[in-house]
């Protein structure tokens, strides 16, 4: 249970560092 949340939070963070880059650098996804 306790590796299963945190693999999920492991996961939400590479979301979010993944949106974050994509609006920092809108020309990576294009």
């Amino acid at each position: 249970l306790e590796l299963k949340r945190l693999k999920k939070r492991k996961l939400h963070l590479k979301d979010s560092i993944a949106l974050l880059e994509s609006q920092l650098i809108p020309d990576l996804d294009a």
